[in-house]
């Protein structure tokens, strides 16, 4: 993995959003990307990530929710994360509540580390304990910290 202070900084954490709907949950996580001035064109990002949503919808079997886009409006790979203290209006099928929302975006360059990255989460986010602590640390860094040593992680390839 590439420079991790890149990839997440406290900047990107927001701990109480409020959301009623996927639209306000994009809305909130757009508005940390604002706040990083990171991105050169914000209105782009948003665009891709909606058409993306359109043909082929994020969907999740945990509390959490990855949104995912490729996009030439981003430098470089970033990760936002927002936890939503009452749910974003959605639930598992187990009727929980979805309130930890990642966003993860990369230039079409970086597309390989990209889909590393997701899958990682992924894979990470199945664990109750790591999905608990998301929703209990208070502090950014901390949260920030977590992300990193789950990017960082070595995957393990399997032969055929």
């Amino acid at each position: 993995m590439k420079q991790h202070e890149k990839i997440i900084q406290a900047a990107n954490v927001a701990l109480n959003l409020e959301a009623e709907s996927e639209l306000e949950t994009i809305a909130g996580m757009f508005e940390l990307v604002e706040q990083s001035g990171s991105v050169r064109d914000v209105q782009q990002l948003s665009d891709d990530l909606l058409s993306r949503e359109i043909y082929q919808r994020t969907t999740t079997d945990n509390c959490a929710l990855l949104f995912h886009v490729s996009s030439r409006s981003v430098p470089h790979l970033e990760i936002y994360f927002g936890r939503f203290a009452k749910g974003i209006g959605y639930y598992t099928q187990a009727g929980h509540p979805i309130d930890l929302v990642f966003l993860i975006v990369a230039h079409p360059n970086e597309i390989g580390e990209f889909n590393a990255v997701v899958e990682k989460l992924e894979n990470a986010l199945q664990n109750p304990f790591l999905r608990n602590s998301f929703r209990t640390v208070q502090e950014k860094t901390s949260i920030v910290r977590q992300i990193e040593n789950i990017v960082s992680k070595q995957t393990t390839q399997t032969g055929d």
